[in-house]
């Protein structure tokens, strides 16, 4: 999500209580929420990437967005794959209400295109909470040109804050679709770990990211992403689950 947004408190006030800056709160919650799309794993990862059949029909995957186990929103990725190009689209909708008050909206609808296993360009269209952003990034010759609402920066090739693809364990900087800025991080791996899957218990692998964007990353077998978890500032917990 955007950094440099203009906050506008949202007080609620019943007799004597104050209930807290609702906005300031979710915003914080959701900052850089968006699940947009990545580059390969390396060598040192040694994790296997999900695939998807040549030539096929659309596949995909969807996600409920819950918080305090309240269904929130919803993140949908889809796949199609002809003759080694990825197409994956991602439509991400989040709406956090408040005592019947809209308290934060969040949208993102996007494409990014990948040739035998490399980025070769994304779009994505932002709207957080009324802060707009249009960017679009290129890959070419080592380099990675994002143009943001019309403003061009190139950078040093580094992977996209995707989380459908993993990003190298040696990465220390990603490049974050909402806004086309980079991101400082660190990523660990944790191992292998029992968790539910549509009613189920599933070995998946645990990835742990830290720095500007905290995310907690379980992948299956496959490579396929299964589920992720976000702590909130105010210590909420926020879950993707795989529908």
């Amino acid at each position: 999500m955007g950094r440099n947004f203009h906050r506008t408190a949202l007080y609620l006030q019943f007799g004597n209580l104050t209930i807290i800056p609702c906005q300031e709160i979710v915003r914080s919650i959701f900052l850089r929420l968006a699940l947009t799309l990545a580059i390969s794993l390396s060598a040192a990862s040694a994790k296997a990437e999900a695939t998807f059949p040549d030539g096929a029909g659309p596949q995909s995957l969807v996600f409920e967005i819950r918080r305090h186990g309240d269904v929130i929103g919803s993140h949908a990725l889809s796949f199609r794959q002809i003759h080694g190009r990825t197409e994956a689209t991602i439509d991400i909708s989040v709406k956090v209400t408040v005592f019947t008050l809209v308290a934060y909206r969040f949208e993102q609808h996007g494409t990014e295109i990948w040739d035998g296993g490399k980025l070769k360009s994304l779009t994505i269209d932002t709207d957080d909470n009324g802060d707009v952003f249009k960017v679009v990034t290129t890959a070419s010759g080592g380099k990675l040109k994002a143009v943001v609402n019309g403003e061009a920066t190139e950078y040093e090739s580094m992977p996209l804050a995707t989380l459908w693809r993993p990003a190298p364990l040696n990465s220390t900087r990603l490049l974050d679709p909402t806004d086309g800025k980079p991101s400082k991080i660190t990523i660990s791996d944790l191992g292998e770990e029992t968790i539910a899957v549509r009613g189920k218990s599933i070995q998946a692998r645990h990835w742990r990211w830290d720095g500007d964007l905290k995310r907690n990353l379980w992948f299956d077998s496959t490579g396929m992403l299964v589920q992720v978890h976000i702590k909130g500032d105010d210590g909420s917990d926020i879950y993707y689950i795989l529908k």
